[in-house]
Parts: structure tokens; C-alpha cells; sequence
């Protein structure tokens, strides 16, 4: 996250001509999608349909093990259109329309594509929380629109570390800013998207009883994340880009992922269902903490894996090869990269330390060799199977009245198989 000093966006291939051969609707842009390398997709540039349709294919296949789940994904899907459309209802709208109208195009092009974790699992998990009879249609309805909440944020910090990491693709196409005519004026796009979260939660919640936690969580959220971000800059200075190898260490790795993950992934998603199910007990959360931050640390170096390794059953890692190992070019303190400085000898460590955090893909690759030479990928899928193993002991031990099978949920939406 290191470059944010004076750039143009990069040309995207033939993007531009593409874009004036496009249909406006969202729901229409993954089913066109092609493997990139930087030449893309059709992509929509100015929101002009309301169609209720959002794509959620990409996010699907992760929850065909539950039927709540897919329940969940369809629900948002059908309240998508209204809640995006309460941009129009600011009452400023007419005087400073084209800006708000890119706000909403940022919003159709970032915020349905993901996996919608945190929209999906509030949603479904509102229902376990609650009262029986606090489960209104009214309210269920409010889960929904604080899942979208959730999911704007989460594109809110997303479109910020491409911005900071120079970033060329997201989810297999061109970041928002990297398209013709946003450029940098993203930094204000991601701005107004963080202000609209909580217009949204205003208009929505504010006769809800939880109303001021949801506030603080959001708050509290924003806060704890942004610190994540921030950390990154104690191991590398983003002027000179020089490394400091001594932090790349497992207990800065460990720091990195509770600030910038696991609050935001995990312990958040918890805390905004309990809230919507006005049942929140900050107490309470703390105490699985020890659980929360294993599912998040496995998250974390899942995303590292990922970055280094194809997945070919990934289809937002369907990339070519020379746009894999974006974590070495850039000097991210990784899994892979604190665990090589660990155990190399010499030899080893002065190829990563001559290699690491350099642009051309040759430094990449000889970083990338010596993972191999420390069989990196074998140890990794030992830790993760130590991890799932902890967490299959762990969660049954659980007393506090939360119930196993958020975690269980939890666990399965990082591991594709669940601790039971």
C-alpha cells in the first residue's frame, strides 16, 4: 500500500471501446467475463437500470452447503435495488447529481462482487440470535439492509488498498480507479461511499433499539481497521520502499491480521448480529476471541496462499501468472515471507532480502524459489490442517450462549468443510 504519490491510471487494454458496447445493468457484467491479463471484460461505467438483480454467482458456490445461507444471497439480491436507490433521496441530489451518480456506479461496480461474507452470514445468523419474536418481517428486512452496510465497507476498504498498492485488478477485473475517467477522484468516491454507509444507517435504524451500538460498531470498525492499515507502514517505509526485515516476524504477522482481518472480518460480523439482534454483550465477544482469531488468521494466510499459488478452482484468482505474487512485488508481510525469514539459512535469506518488495518479475520468481526450496506450500497445508483441527476441538467447548454453528459457519466459509 505504497504508492499513492502523483499517478495516472494505467491503460487498460481496449476497456474504452468496450465500455460504449455495454449494457448499464449490473446483473450482466459477470456473465461476460473472460480470464484477464489486462485485457477485460464488458463493464458498466454509468448506472442508469434499477433492476432489483444483482450478480451473485461468483458467491454462490461458497454457501450450496447451506440452504440459509442461499437464502440470505437472494434476499439481498432482492432488497439491492432499493437500498443503493435511498442515493437518490439525499436531498442535495439534483445540485450535485453526476457526482452521486458516480457514487452509485462505484457502488454497482464494487460492492455485489465479492463473496459477501459479512452480508451473508448477518442476514442468515439474525435468525439464530434473536428473539423469536423480535423476527419481524420489518426486521429481517433491517438485516438485510445492515448486510449491505457491512459489504459497502468492506468495498470501502478494498478500493483504498488498490488505490495505496497501485493495484491493476480485483475479483478478475480492473479496479475502479484504474478505469477511464476516475483516476484518483476514487479517494473521493471511497469517501462518500463511508458517508452513505451511514446515511444509510440512519434512515434505516434509527428506531431500531440497538441503534447506538450499530453506530459504535461501524465506528469502532473504521477505527480498528484503518490501525491495520497503518500497520503495514512499520515494515516498509513508503517513500524509499527500503524493508525492514527484523518486523517480519510471526507476532507482527499476528498483529497485522487482528487489525486489519479479524476485527473487520470476523468480530465485527459477530458484533453487528448480535446488535441487529438486539442481543449484543461486547463481553460476551471477547470472550472467543481465542476462536475468532484463529478463523481470521487462516484467513489472512489463505489470502496469501492465494496470492503465490493458482487455485484453479478460485475463479477471482484467474489470472496470469506475472500478475500472481503481487504480495512479494510490493513488500506485504505475509505468512509465506515471515515463516521463510524464519527458518532460511544465509544464502536464502539474502536472495529474499535483495529480491523482496522489487518490481520486475525476475525478483519475484527468485523469492519465489526459495519458497519452494522451503517447502513453504507443505507447510502451510500442515498449519492450515492444525488450525481446523483446533477449531473442530474448540468450538464444542463453547458455553456463553453463542451459538456452534456461526462458528461452524464461520470455519466452513475459510475452509470449505465444516468442524463437526
Amino acid at each position: 500500500m505504497f504508492k499513492l504519490a502523483q499517478r495516472l491510471p494505467k491503460s487498460v487494454g481496449s476497456l474504452g471501446n468496450q465500455l460504449s458496447k455495454v449494457s448499464n445493468a449490473p446483473n450482466q457484467l459477470m456473465s461476460q467475463m473472460v480470464p484477464v491479463t489486462f485485457q477485460v471484460m464488458n463493464t458498466p461505467i454509468r448506472h442508469k437500470s434499477k433492476s432489483s438483480a444483482v450478480p451473485s454467482s461468483l458467491s454462490k458456490s461458497m454457501y450450496e452447503h447451506n440452504e440459509e445461507m442461499k437464502d440470505a444471497m437472494k434476499y439481498m439480491d432482492e432488497i439491492y435495488s432499493e437500498v443503493m436507490g435511498q442515493i437518490e433521496k439525499v436531498p442535495q441530489y439534483e445540485e450535485v447529481k453526476p457526482i452521486l451518480v458516480r457514487l452509485r456506479d462505484a457502488i454497482d461496480y464494487t460492492v455485489p462482487y465479492g463473496k459477501r461474507f459479512k452480508g451473508v452470514h448477518i442476514v442468515s445468523h439474525f435468525k439464530l440470535l434473536a428473539d423469536p419474536k423480535f423476527i419481524t418481517p420489518e426486521n429481517v428486512k433491517l438485516s438485510g439492509v445492515l448486510g449491505w452496510c457491512a459489504e459497502i465497507i468492506q468495498a470501502y476498504f478494498c478500493m483504498l488498498d488498490d488505490i495505496m498498492d497501485d493495484s491493476d485488478t480485483r475479483r478478475g477485473k480492473p479496479t475502479w480507479y484504474k478505469l477511464p475517467g476516475i483516476g484518483l477522484n476514487a479517494v473521493t468516491d471511497v469517501c462518500l461511499m463511508e458517508m452513505f454507509t451511514f446515511e444509510l444507517l440512519k434512515r434505516y435504524f434509527f428506531q431500531h433499539p440497538s441503534c447506538a451500538d450499530i453506530h459504535e460498531i461501524f465506528r469502532n470498525l473504521l477505527f480498528l481497521t484503518h490501525m491495520g492499515q497503518g500497520c503495514d507502514f512499520t515494515f516498509i517505509d513508503p517513500v524509499t520502499r527500503k524493508i525492514n526485515f527484523k518486523e517480519f516476524t510471526e507476532e507482527n504477522y499476528t498483529k497485522l491480521c487482528r487489525y486489519k482481518i479479524i476485527f473487520s472480518t470476523f468480530h465485527n460480523t459477530l458484533e453487528l448480529t448480535s446488535a441487529m439482534a438486539n442481543v449484543y454483550d461486547p463481553k460476551k465477544i471477547q470472550e472467543l476471541d481465542p476462536v475468532l482469531m484463529r478463523i481470521g488468521m487462516m484467513h489472512q494466510s489463505q489470502n496469501d496462499f492465494k496470492d503465490l499459488y493458482r487455485d484453479q478452482g478460485e475463479v477471482l484468482k484467474q489470472v496470469e501468472k506475472s500478475v500472481l505474487g503481487t504480495d512479494i512485488r510490493t513488500g506485504q508481510l505475509t505468512w509465506f515471507a515471515q515463516k521463510a525469514l524464519s527458518i532460511c539459512n544465509d544464502r536464502q535469506r539474502k536472495i529474499i532480502m535483495d529480491n523482496y518488495g522489487k518490481e520486475d518479475t525476475k525478483h519475484s520468481e527468485a523469492v519465489r524459489e526459495v519458497y519452494e526450496e522451503l517447502d513453504l506450500k507443505g507447510k502451510f497445508m500442515e498449519f492450515e490442517e492444525e488450525s481446523f483441527q483446533w477449531l473442530k476441538k474448540e468450538i464444542p467447548k463453547i458455553n456463553n450462549g453463542v451459538p456452534h454453528k456461526i462458528f461452524q459457519d464461520y470455519t466452513y466459509g475459510v475452509f470449505k468443510r465444516r468442524p463437526e
